[in-house]
């Protein structure tokens, strides 16, 4: 199971005055797709009239905290800056091409990488050095 993240959901729509204006909706979500849908589903209760939503890019604003639950498989080596084992895998959504890329997070530190997909997010992750003790 991912865990949750507060990712930034951002659409062109047209409005009833003639014009497209980007619109930006915040949710929580467990991942790429799930933010999409909650979002949409936002953007179409939302009080103002608009149309033609068109899907530009899905950023996590904020990544999953380091909690007991995250990478309890072990995949990914802990943080080389502070040790952390809980690493989180966050996907995003890129806009220039709409593909769905990954990077990994320290939820300690904050630590993170380059979006790669997702076995180069844990590959590159894990060339890293661990902290020594």
């Amino acid at each position: 199971m991912m865990q949750e993240s507060t990712y930034s959901v951002t659409f062109i729509a047209s409005y009833s005055d003639g014009d497209r204006y980007p619109l930006k909706i915040e949710v929580d979500a467990s991942g790429v797709e799930q933010a999409i849908m909650l979002a949409t589903a936002k953007a179409e209760s939302s009080r103002f009239q608009k149309d033609n939503l068109l899907l530009m890019s899905v950023i996590p604003e904020l990544c999953p905290p380091a909690t007991e639950d995250v990478n309890i498989d072990g995949i990914l080596k802990p943080c080389p800056f502070c040790g952390n084992p809980h690493i989180s895998l966050v996907g995003t959504l890129r806009e220039f091409d709409g593909e769905i890329t990954w990077f990994a997070n320290c939820g300690c530190c904050n630590a993170s990488q380059l979006p790669d997909s997702k076995e180069g997010a844990t590959r590159n992750w894990n060339q890293r050095d661990e902290v020594k003790a």
